[in-house]
């Protein structure tokens, strides 16, 4: 895939790479502008863009009204190595420092001691907001704090009451903007279990889910622009959008693998064939599976009953939860009017994971050691079972050559050569091996008709092949 800044996956750190998410920073800007600034809880699925959203607040420093000096204090959880209680309000009381001084405010107090006890590190921090409230009060302080789930069950109990306590004591000058994967009341649960924390109620949330329609399709653009290749046609847009939903994660890897194969393939698909390769290639993406597998994972199974039931065309189930599953977790879609799963690729694999998971509760679990399939080259197609699968011409050209040597190890560079020809990197090999993986194995992930040697190449197994192979498990491959 392409190295370009603006297709990766990491969160965005400059106003340069990040796109769209109006929406969310007019509903920040609202909360925090106000005379006395509201706490917010941004509440997002995994990879949705928390933290590239939670950054753009930090650079822009959203909801600063006019003639005030901001400190913003940002906090990323997932770097630091101590969470502890005593270490997170050293650390918060550091991160103010250096915000204080950053906007030309001088804070008073020393820094707190690495062996300091916890409450001797919370009230370093109380210390420092009490002079900034009384010596500064045309400040607005606000700590950003992503991953807040990362700190339970280190900060206590007692750690949430005393950071609900710097939010009501210094409420005109003062105020958190929290990111997390579930609702803060939610989050903070297993610190409740006799008493239920009281910080969540000065929270207001908002649900951070897809991109608009708007914002998909200019993401798309922004980032074929980025890569300096022409405009991608309706066609091609649509298929990035359909394959990927409006998730930014998801837009950005398919737009990699798009850009890839026009670069690598081009000349050698049709356009038909372009966008069937760019489908197989996002869906076989192991951060692209395990992204579609986390999500549903994350579901209850009343939410997992009608997912799948979105995805098969017939949405059942309860309405009002079918609403939550489109309108806040941004899982579900409207397309031509009726619900759908927000990418084709989690409908895809979504439907596989039920049908292996419904397999093995049926217990079938003794099919042969190599999957019958009849292949047709006329048609240059696959069926396996019920399901007929069309090979591209490059794909079609692979799986003859294999055909041609059964049960024999052909390495890449055979491959490449007799395939493809000059002028192609070896990379385009195995993305086709996946792809061909996808169309005659039964589950690609644990294949048994195209096998890997580890350090030779690839061997296409016939069903009658029952002697001792050098072949090992390809999951990896």
């Amino acid at each position: 895939m392409t190295d370009n800044t603006f297709l990766s996956r990491e969160p965005v750190w400059t106003d340069t790479h990040f796109y769209g998410r109006s929406g969310a920073l007019t509903w920040l800007a609202s909360q925090l502008g106000r005379e006395i600034p509201q706490n917010c809880n941004i509440v997002g699925e995994p990879r949705i863009g928390k933290t590239s959203l939670l950054h753009a607040v930090y650079r822009r420093q959203i909801g600063l009204p006019a003639g005030l000096t901001g400190i913003y204090a940002w906090v990323r959880l997932i770097e630091w190595a101590d969470r502890g209680p005593a270490a997170f309000w050293a650390q918060l009381q550091g991160r103010l420092i250096e915000a204080a001084a950053r906007a030309g405010v001088a804070p008073a107090g020393a820094p707190a001691k690495s062996e300091d006890l916890a409450w001797q590190t919370y009230r370093a921090v109380e210390n420092l907001l009490e002079h900034l409230q009384t010596a500064q009060p045309r400040t607005r302080v606000i700590v950003l704090i992503d991953d807040f789930e990362l700190l339970i069950p280190g900060i206590t109990a007692q750690g949430l009451d005393w950071l609900r306590a710097l939010a009501t004591r210094f409420a005109s000058i003062f105020a958190l903007v929290i990111t997390s994967t579930d609702p803060l009341g939610q989050v903070c649960r297993p610190l409740g279990a006799e008493q239920v924390s009281p910080l969540p109620n000065i929270f207001a949330t908002h649900y951070l889910g897809l991109l608009t329609e708007e914002e998909a399709v200019g993401l798309i653009q922004a980032a074929v622009k980025a890569e300096g290749q022409l405009p991608l046609s309706s066609a091609l847009v649509q298929l990035i959008r359909h394959e990927t939903g409006r998730h930014p994660d998801l837009l950005k890897l398919g737009c990699s693998y798009l850009l890839q194969a026009q670069a690598e393939e081009g000349d050698v698909l049709d356009s038909d064939e372009l966008m069937e390769a760019v489908r197989s290639d996002f869906r076989y993406d192991a951060h692209a599976r395990w992204l579609c597998e986390r999500l549903y994972a994350r579901r209850t199974d009343e939410e997992r009953a009608i997912l799948a039931s979105v995805g098969s065309g017939v949405p059942s189930g309860d309405p009002i939860l079918l609403r939550r599953l489109e309108r806040k977790l941004g899982l579900v879609e409207l397309r031509e009017g009726q619900p759908a799963l927000f990418a084709d690729a989690c409908r895809y694999w979504i439907a596989r994971h039920r049908s292996i998971a419904s397999s093995a509760a049926n217990d079938v679990r003794n099919a042969p050691a190599t999957p019958a399939y009849h292949y047709q080259p006329e048609l240059r197609e696959v069926r396996l079972g019920e399901q007929s699968r069309r090979l591209t011409a490059v794909e079609d050209r692979l799986f003859q050559y294999l055909l041609s040597r059964p049960n024999q190890v052909c390495t890449p560079q055979e491959l490449l050569e007799h395939v493809w020809g000059v002028g192609r990197t070896l990379s385009v090999v195995e993305k086709t091996i996946n792809r061909l993986r996808d169309k005659v194995e039964e589950d690609p992930g644990r294949p048994r008709v195209i096998l890997s040697a580890r350090g030779e190449g690839y061997m296409l197994r016939t069903p009658d092949e029952t002697g001792p192979s050098p072949i090992t498990d390809p999951a990896g491959a």
